[in-house]
This record gives structure tokens, C-alpha cells and sequence, in this order.
């Protein structure tokens, strides 16, 4: 069998291919380590910001238990700390205007968020370290409270105050904010609403009880590291 002898040059040419590929895997491992850390780290940091976000939750339902306040329903969803508000005439018929009963659910609720952990986790001893470690990669804790309005089907009276539900369910959404924001020490910007008319119902508006379920104020809070 006849074989072939390569010049000696030509073989020099060529170790470089194995230099590169040495160098690509490298490179790959290198990348792929950084990612599995950084994945890491993220799911600690979502970790954590749940475990603060349960912990709220549980003070909340504790004092809602302990006051024995009616038609305010606590629980943690995806969204966050959803509390609900469902009482039998919480505004008037068709307008915006809080009665008195609502007026003490959000005083009730605005003192509870305010002393919830969430809220000033900079001033908790145990938690500055965290927050420390956090701000030096860029990341700042902020909480949001987002209050949502809900009606029923009923279509509004002509010559009533409000056009239609859907300006009725943000009109009392504000006002729920804006008493809440009266009294919690957060910054302005930290609030929002959202007016969801008849189109988010709990149950079908199919009777008088369904329609008084569906009438109701969310207030969520959450909270959550987000980029300086």
C-alpha cells in the first residue's frame, strides 16, 4: 500500500486547528459556568423576594383575624399580596363616594401594609446585608401597590356622574389609592390603578347575589428587585 509522506511545514500549518478548538471549548465551559451561576443567583433572589412576599401575607391574615374586620379576603397569588374588598354598599349606587364601613377597611388596611415588613425592609436589621449585596449588583428593592375596580353588569343610569362601568371601576379605584396613599409612607409613584368595569367577573352576573360578588376592590402589593 502506498503511503504518503506530508512536507513537515504543512503539519505545522495545521496545529493550530487543535490550539482553536482547545480554545472554543474553553470558551464554552466558561460561558456555560457563568450561566449556571447566574441562574443560580436568580433563582435565590426569587426565592427570597417570595419568602418575604408569604411572610407579609401571613402578618396581613393575622391581623385581619385578630381585629375581626368582615368583608376583606387575604391571600398570595402570582401577582403578589392580593387583598380583596367585598362589603354590601362599599360606595354609593353608581358614584366613586366611599360609605363610612369602607372608610375603616382601608384605614385597617393601609395601617397593615404600612407595617409590613415589605415596606421598610432597609430599616430590619436582619435584611440590610441582603439589600446591601443586592444594590451592589445593580438592584434596588421596590414595592408597588396596584388597585383594580370591579362592577357588576348593571348598566349606569343616563345623566349619572359616570359614563358607563368602565370609568365607574377606575373612578373607584382612585379613590381607594389615594385613601390608602394618605397614609402609607410610600413614594407616589409606587401606586397605580386599573379599572376592569364588568370583564373580570368572580362568578356570572347572573343574580342579585353573583352581582354583589362581583362588585369588589382588589389592592395588590408586591414587591420585587428591580434595576437602579
Amino acid at each position: 500500500m502506498q503511503q504518503y509522506n506530508f512536507p513537515l511545514d504543512i503539519k505545522r500549518k495545521n496545529t493550530w486547528l487543535i490550539s482553536y478548538g482547545d480554545l472554543i471549548t474553553l470558551l464554552m465551559t466558561f460561558f456555560i459556568m457563568m450561566i449556571s451561576v447566574e441562574s443560580g443567583r436568580i433563582s435565590q433572589v426569587h426565592k427570597w423576594i417570595n419568602q418575604q412576599l408569604t411572610f407579609s401575607t401571613e402578618e396581613f391574615k393575622e391581623y385581619i383575624t385578630d381585629k375581626n374586620i368582615s368583608g376583606i379576603n387575604v391571600q398570595q397569588d402570582t401577582k403578589g399580596i392580593h387583598i380583596t374588598i367585598q362589603s354590601k354598599g362599599m360606595f354609593k349606587e353608581g358614584d366613586a363616594v366611599p360609605n363610612r364601613e369602607l372608610i375603616s377597611q382601608l384605614t385597617h388596611i393601609a395601617n397593615v401594609i404600612d407595617s409590613l415588613n415589605i415596606i421598610s425592609l432597609d430599616k430590619i436589621p436582619s435584611y440590610k446585608e441582603d439589600l446591601m449585596f443586592f444594590r451592589k449588583k445593580g438592584l434596588d428593592w421596590v414595592v408597588k401597590i396596584l388597585v383594580e375596580g370591579h362592577t357588576d353588569n348593571i348598566r349606569i343610569i343616563p345623566g349619572s356622574r359616570y359614563n358607563n362601568n368602565w370609568e365607574l371601576s377606575a373612578a373607584r379605584a382612585q379613590t381607594v389609592m389615594r385613601a390608602l396613599q394618605e397614609q402609607i409612607d410610600l413614594p407616589s409613584e409606587y401606586f397605580a390603578i386599573k379599572g376592569y368595569s364588568e370583564f373580570k367577573p368572580i362568578v356570572d352576573n347572573n343574580s342579585i347575589q353573583n352581582r354583589f360578588i362581583n362588585r369588589r376592590v382588589d389592592i395588590i402589593v408586591n414587591a420585587s428587585l428591580l434595576k437602579m
